[in-house]
Parts: C-alpha cells; structure tokens; sequence
C-alpha cells in the first residue's frame, strides 16, 4: 500500500477469525489474501487516502454496508471529511458536523432509493407460496409457477429469505402474463412501479451481480435476477387471468469456497384485486 495512509484501522474480533478450516468468516466471499490476514490478527484498514504528487487525490471507505451505520456520528464525519478533502474544501479541526437522522428518515431514504409501492399494501393477497430451496438440498433447482390472478390489479412478486441473507441470488425465469384468450405478455417487457432487494441489484436479464442469470449451467436471456428479501411490484390493466414463471436460486449463489452455500429461499406471489 506505498503510498497509502491509512485513516480507520483495526484488528479483527476473535468471532471473525474462528472458523472451520476451509470455510470463510463471511459467506459472500471475499479476498482470500485479507482472509489470511484476518486469521493471522493482522490490522485491517476500514478508511484510506491517497495523495498523488502530481495533483488530485483519493478516499476509500467500506463502512457503508449497513445503511443504519449513518445513525453513528463518528462514522457520518470521517465519510464527510473524506469527501470534503478530495473535492478540495477546508476541513475544520472538529471534522464536518451533520445532523444526526432519526431511522424514520433513513427508512425514508431507502423508500426513494428503492422506489415506492414496491412492499404489498394492506389490501393485497397472498395467492402462492413455494416450498423452500436451498443451495444444500438442491433439488428442484427450477420450480414452475402457474397461479390464477383474473381480475387482479396490482402484481408483487416476493422472494423471501429462508435464514439470513446470504447468497440469496434469486431469479424469476421466463414471468408472462397470461390474458383471456390465451395471449401473453413478457413481464420483463413492463417497468415496475416500485423493487426492493437485500443486497445488490434487481435487473432484467441480469442476476442480481450484472451476470448472465443461469442455473445448472442453462443461461437464461429472459427473467429477472435480484437477491432475497425482494419485491417487485407491477400495476397492469384487467384482463389478465394467470401468470407463470419459473422460480430458481442462480448459480452464482449456489457455491462458496468451493461448498453449497447456505441460500435458502421461496418465492412468493401476492395480488390486489380491481375494485
């Protein structure tokens, strides 16, 4: 790291480095040389700067995993002083003050950044839950989804996560809409009116990590790849009768350290009724 000054530094818990031979402390992966050095008690640095000779500079922070870590004053000043210094403005001896927000308004945040409408409002229903897959009891590693809608306004589309979230890449494979006189409509082709996911991206044509969505090694050119907890929520016009997907963990979830991961997920779809 010549160069580099580290400015938030620390060693590793004892929770973080105790693990089984073989498996990693985190299951979402990671650098196998920061493994080590998390192993040996090496310092890790959480916040860096850069400062070229030339001009310009740089700031590096990883803490923004959990969204809630912006309640903590200390960690919202060293964000702000970082920004402050590469954009070239005066930094003051007590750091950039911020107000601190209540969750009520980070929740607010979240709302805008994942857009509205996308959580099944009180008057939705409930139509199909699928039994529970898991990247350890791989088999089905495709369910099909065949459930009657007629007369439904409103379509929300839920995976939901079976334990915690991790590697919970989930993917609605081939979603259509099927209307009275048998014709149907790709999903993939309407925008939804509102998502939201636990970790990464909801993309059409994508998993939830910008690759191709695939299971078992098939790759799918149509479906919707996101990561559990997700909903995804559209409006359409009356008329529509059924709909059918199939619902599948992507591979991208399914392995970690060379193992079966513990994705664990089932799929869900919820509706609200013309009235």
């Amino acid at each position: 790291m010549k160069g580099v000054t580290p400015v938030l530094s620390a060693i590793a818990p004892l929770n973080m480095v105790k693990f089984k031979e073989g498996d990693k402390p985190s299951a979402h992966g990671g650098n196998p040389d920061a493994f080590a050095d998390v192993k040996a008690g090496k310092t890790q640095h959480f916040a860096w700067a850069f400062d070229w000779t030339k001009g310009g500079c740089g700031f590096g922070f990883t803490g923004f995993h959990f969204f809630a870590n912006m309640t903590n004053d200390s960690f919202r000043t060293t964000m702000l002083n970082g920004v402050a210094w590469v954009s070239g403005l005066e930094i003051p001896a007590g750091g950039i003050a911020s107000k601190t927000p209540a969750q009520a308004e980070l929740d607010a945040m979240m709302t805008v950044a994942r857009g509205a409408g996308a959580m099944p409002v009180g008057h939705a229903k409930p139509v199909l839950e699928t039994p529970l897959m898991m990247a350890k009891n791989p088999k089905p590693r495709l369910i099909d989804i065949d459930v009657a809608i007629k007369n439904a306004k409103e379509l929300y589309l839920v995976a939901s996560d079976q334990g915690r979230i991790s590697c919970d890449w989930a993917s609605w494979i081939e979603p259509r809409l099927i209307l009275a006189d048998g014709k149907g409509i790709d999903v993939t082709t309407l925008k939804w009116k509102g998502e939201e996911r636990g970790y990464g991206r909801t993309q059409i044509g994508k998993n939830n990590a910008g690759g191709p969505i695939q299971v078992e090694d098939q790759v799918y050119a149509n479906g919707i790849g996101t990561h559990a907890s997700s909903t995804i929520a559209y409006d359409f016009p009356a008329g529509v009768e059924r709909f059918t997907a199939k619902g599948a963990i992507d591979d991208g979830g399914m392995v970690r350290a060379g193992k079966l991961s513990d994705a664990a997920m089932r799929f869900h779809i919820s509706t609200a009724l013309l009235r």
